[in-house]
């Protein structure tokens, strides 16, 4: 009882660091490591940050790439180039959205080696986080043309850097896309929404009392009650 309870305030004191994960950010000794430890990182958390290495020089040499033939075909003025140019123009805020958060998983797997916090278990979330700066990258265009400080003065921004602010803050697009939400869409409340009473067509006493004249036995007797309640009067 005494080790369980020890055992619970150590893990409660050096929280979020558990055996897991000192085990993902343990690296070999130098002399057992192999020379594909050496590239690919003889860690998880190593590993994972390779592999974000490998993610931001993508992100980098497509922009640059970009930017670089862009820059070529405006010079060279050709018209048959113009189509492929500007479907250059707009995967790039893309691109800088996936570098953006790229940037932002490397700032944060920075500490978490650091700190020995790093798990394993939570990379499909970082993968997650690559493909929403993606997006959102793109997607941020489409809510946002223009952003304003605390004084009301305009800050200009290009495409490019509005995609990087995206990918690497994602909250950035989700709270553009409340205001616009807010804007747009009214708020409707339950108090505010009023039943609409039923709609009921007259009851024609003319057609009730055709009606009764036809009819023979209860169903007359019952015709007589009806037009009586409706007319006040006694039907004969």
């Amino acid at each position: 009882m005494a080790f369980e309870l020890g055992y619970y305030d150590l893990a409660t004191a050096l929280t979020p660091v558990t055996a897991e994960t000192l085990r993902n950010t343990q690296g070999k000794p130098r002399g057992t490591r192999s020379w594909c430890d050496t590239i690919c990182g003889d860690s998880p958390a190593i590993r994972f940050t390779r592999q974000l290495w490998a993610w931001s020089i993508g992100f980098m040499a497509f922009i640059i790439f970009s930017t670089w033939f862009q820059n070529k075909l405006a010079l060279a003025a050709n018209d048959k180039d113009a189509e492929f140019r500007i479907f250059l123009e707009l995967l790039t805020p893309w691109a800088y959205g996936g570098l953006g958060a790229c940037v932002y998983l490397l700032r944060k797997a920075h500490t978490y080696i650091a700190e020995r916090s790093f798990d394993v278990h939570r990379k499909p979330e970082y993968y997650n986080r690559i493909l929403l700066g993606v997006i959102a990258g793109g997607a941020i265009l489409l809510f946002v043309d223009r952003l304003t400080n605390d004084e009301g003065q305009i800050i200009q921004l290009s495409s490019a850097a509005l995609g990087f602010l995206a990918g690497y803050n994602t909250d950035f697009l989700f709270k553009a896309i409340e205001r616009v939400i807010a804007a747009i869409l009214p708020k409707v409340g339950v108090d505010t929404v009023k039943t609409a009473p039923p709609k009921t067509a007259p009851v024609d006493v003319n057609a009730l009392a055709d009606q009764m004249a036809k009819a023979k036995g209860a169903d007359k007797e019952f015709y007589k009650s009806l037009l009586a309640q409706l007319t006040g009067a006694r039907t004969k």
